[in-house]
C-alpha cells in the first residue's frame, strides 16, 4: 500500500487527470515483471489503476494500542465499512515462533473468497527493531510509527536508516498467506504498524482467493530479513532470513452466501466489449462484484490499452464530477482484471454493503485517459 508510484497514480485518479505515460509504464512494468523478495504481494493491473484509492480515512486506534483488522481494512476513498462489520472478526492465538521473533495471529477474518489476518511480530531479544515489509531506508521513521497520517509528527524527518544505528539489531518483518496446491488467489494487500513504547510490529495482511469455498487451508509464512546501515546504505540480507511456517485453517463466518445475476448480455460499442455477466455475491462485510467480458470488436477495444474498466455508478447522483458518481466500495479496497481466454477476460471488485439493487448501471472508462464512455443497465435475478 504504502508505495510512491501508486500513489502519485491514485492521485490522479482522484484528480480526474491523465495518467503520465512513464507512471503508466512503470505500474505495468510493476504488474507484468518479477516479484521481488520485499514485495508481500503482486500488485494487480486494476488495483493500480482503479478502486483501491489512497489511504485516507483516520481510524481509531484498538484498545491497548494493537491496530486490529478493521484499523486496516475499508481505509480508502469511496469504501463502506458497515456499522456490525466487527462482528464477524474472530480472535485467534496462533503463534510462530523462532529465535528472533514470537509471531502471533491475534485476528482473523474470513468469508469464504476473502481472508484478513493480523499479526503481531515481537522481538525476542532487547533494543531489536523490526520495520515492514515494505519498507525502505528512506522511508520516513514517522510514516512507520503512526497508523494514520493524521497522526505524524510533521515536524520529525528521521528517516529509518537514521533511527537504525540506536538499535542492536532490525529486521524486516513480514508474512505471506499461500494456498493450497489445488486452490488459487487473485492476490491481496497489506500494511503494517509499529508500537514505538512495546517494539511490536503489527502486520496485515488480505487476501482474495478465486473461488468461494465454506472452508480452505492456507500456509502462514512469516519472515525476518536482518537489516543494517553500512557506510551510509540501507542493506538487507537475503540469506539469512530468519522464517518459520504454519497450515492454518479457515472457515467462513458465514457459510450461505445471497447471490444475484444479470438476465441478459449487454454490449459496450464504443470500447468494443459485451459484458455477458455481472455476478453478485453478498458477504457479511461487502458485496463481490465479477462482470464476465467479452471482446467483440478489437480494434476498438485496444484503443483502451488494455485500461479498460467498467465503473458501477449512481444513474441518480447530481456530483458532477465523474468518479463521485461511482458507488461506494467494499472493505477489500483492491480490484483486478483477468483474462480468461480468446478474447474473454473478468473484473473483480467489491462494493458496500449497501450497495444490493435489483439494477445495477455500468459505465466504460479508460483508466489511463480518464475518458467515460456509454453507460448500460444490468437487471439482476437471484441465482437459484
Amino acid at each position: 500500500m504504502k508505495r510512491d508510484e501508486l500513489t502519485r497514480l491514485l492521485q490522479a485518479d482522484a484528480q480526474n487527470t491523465p495518467v503520465p505515460p512513464s507512471l503508466r509504464n512503470a505500474v505495468l512494468d510493476a504488474v507484468q515483471g518479477k516479484e521481488t523478495p520485499i514485495m508481500k504481494k503482486k500488485i494487480s493491473v486494476a488495483f493500480a489503476f482503479a478502486l483501491a484509492l489512497v489511504l485516507i480515512c483516520s481510524v481509531a486506534l484498538a484498545v491497548a494500542n494493537q491496530a486490529g483488522i478493521l484499523d486496516f481494512a475499508g481505509r480508502y476513498i469511496g469504501s463502506y465499512v458497515p456499522e456490525n462489520a466487527g462482528d464477524y472478526v474472530q480472535s485467534s492465538g496462533v503463534v510462530l515462533e523462532n529465535e528472533v521473533f514470537t509471531a502471533t495471529i491475534r485476528e482473523q477474518y474470513y468469508d469464504g473468497r476473502v481472508a484478513r489476518l493480523v499479526m503481531d511480530f515481537a522481538p525476542k531479544d532487547e533494543n531489536v527493531l523490526f520495520i515492514g515489509a515494505d519498507n525502505c531506508g528512506d522511508d520516513l521513521w514517522q510514516d512507520l510509527i503512526s497508523l494514520n497520517h493524521g497522526d505524524m509528527d510533521q515536524s520529525d524527518k528521521r528517516m529509518i536508516q537514521d533511527v537504525l544505528p540506536e538499535y542492536k539489531a532490525a529486521y524486516q518483518c513480514g508474512f505471506i498467506s499461500i494456498p493450497a496446491e489445488n486452490d488459487r488467489d487473485l492476490g491481496g494487500t497489506g500494511d503494517y504498524y509499529l508500537n514505538p513504547e512495546t517494539g511490536v510490529l503489527t502486520v496485515y495482511d488480505q487476501t482474495e482467493f478465486a473461488e468461494n469455498k465454506e472452508s480452505r487451508e492456507i500456509t502462514i509464512r512469516a519472515s525476518a530479513f536482518p537489516a543494517a546501515v553500512k557506510d551510509g546504505e540501507f542493506i538487507l540480507d537475503w540469506e539469512n532470513a530468519t522464517r518459520s511456517e504454519i497450515v492454518l485453517p479457515l472457515t467462513a463466518v458465514l457459510p450461505q452466501t445471497q447471490t444475484y445475476e444479470s438476465v441478459e448480455p449487454v454490449e459496450f460499442p464504443s470500447v468494443g466489449v459485451r459484458v455477458d455477466r455481472l455476478l453478485i455475491e453478498v458477504k457479511p462485510q461487502e458485496i463481490f462484484a465479477t462482470i464476465d467480458c467479452t471482446v467483440i470488436d478489437e480494434e476498438a477495444y485496444n484503443k483502451t490499452e488494455h485500461g479498460l474498466w467498467f465503473e458501477f455508478i449512481d444513474p441518480s447522483s447530481t456530483e458532477t464530477e465523474a468518479w463521485k458518481q461511482q458507488l461506494s466500495s467494499g472493505l477489500t479496497g483492491s480490484a483486478s482484471v483477468s483474462t480468461v481466454t480468446d478474447g474473454k477476460f473478468q473484473q473483480h471488485e467489491t462494493l458496500g454493503l449497501k450497495e444490493l439493487y435489483e439494477t445495477y448501471t455500468l459505465r466504460a472508462y479508460d483508466a489511463w485517459t480518464k475518458d467515460r464512455y456509454e453507460t448500460q443497465t444490468l437487471v439482476m435475478k437471484p441465482v437459484e
